[in-house]
């Protein structure tokens, strides 16, 4: 399961050539948007170089989507989004 981060400077190049500082409210305001953004543009890298696709699926009813890789199956999503999934053996397998 691909799960990683961006890093944000709180500095910025301006278009006078000089450094400052990111407006960091604006920036708060439009995490969700974002991040949504960025998932997007490395499941679509990803994707294109593995050969895959993406489908939405729904989460939480009433909520927004979340882009998954088509063709995983539900048991092994829920498995590995659990925290401490690393410890169990995979669905399916002996012992599980």
């Amino acid at each position: 399961m691909l799960h990683d981060h961006p890093l944000l400077s709180a500095k910025g190049r301006r278009l006078d050539g000089k450094w400052g500082l990111i407006h960091t409210v604006a920036l708060h305001e439009n995490t969700v948007a974002a991040s949504t953004l960025y998932n997007e543009l490395v499941a679509a890298e990803v994707c294109e170089a593995l050969g895959l696709a993406t489908e939405p699926r729904t989460v939480t009813p009433g909520r927004r989507t979340v882009m998954e890789i088509a063709g995983v199956p539900l048991e092994l999503i829920r498995w590995a989004a659990r925290r401490s999934g690393s410890a169990r053996r995979l669905p399916g397998r002996a012992g599980a």
